[in-house]
């Protein structure tokens, strides 16, 4: 799956929607799955 495909806009798209409707941050999400924020 290439970075600029219709499915991971898709997902890009719901993984903000469950993100905000949660209340959180880019930077929270990242903390709460070991990732780091670029």
């Amino acid at each position: 799956m290439s970075s600029g495909s219709g499915e991971t806009r898709l997902f890009g798209a719901r993984l903000r929607t469950a993100r905000l409707a949660a209340g959180i941050s880019q930077e929270e999400l990242a903390e709460r799955t070991g990732l780091s924020v670029r």
